[in-house]
């Protein structure tokens, strides 16, 4: 055998068993999942918006499930807490989501709803579109925030 080879298989081999480690941990999924209705909503200044979360989960599973609701527009990002689950799932809760005044019509918010129990983490993308009467104003501010949102996430600092 020429000197190193041995060396290399070794290597080799060790470099295979942490790939099927990585792959192996990788592959488990959370013991629950969730699904927020509705995914896209339209809501006026002033106004609120019912959310839905559908719990379910692995047979055995009833650990409690915190949800927090990260929500950005124009590079601001606000974190709200949406509460916690305790099982026995299926369950399903409620949210009402006020959206606040100050708020200009034509303005898109991305939000992303998190899940979390223990280190298991689910998420879902949702958008809010605060609307108002309409006209040139509104639809060139929903404009606006679909660039300044493309940029941002392009640049990595949107959610």
């Amino acid at each position: 055998m020429v000197p190193g080879i041995r060396s290399i298989r070794i290597l080799a081999l060790l470099l295979v068993l942490l790939a099927g480690v990585a792959v192996t941990a990788a592959a488990a999924a959370a013991p629950f999942s969730f699904t927020v209705t509705p995914e896209h909503a339209e809501a006026a200044p002033g106004s609120s918006v019912a959310y839905t979360i559908t719990i379910t989960a692995s047979p055995g599973f009833s650990d409690p499930i915190s949800f927090t609701m990260d929500a950005s527009s124009f590079g601001i990002s606000r974190s709200l807490d949406m509460g916690t689950s305790e099982g026995p799932y299926p369950q399903t809760i409620s949210y009402t989501l006020e959206v606040p005044g100050e708020v200009p019509p034509g303005v898109t918010v991305k939000a992303k709803v998190t899940g979390t129990s223990g280190s298991d983490q689910v998420t879902q993308d949702l958008d809010l579109v605060v609307k108002g009467q309409g006209g040139i104003v509104e639809t060139l501010l929903g404009t606006i925030t679909s660039v300044i949102n493309k940029i941002l996430s392009a640049l990595g600092l949107g959610k």
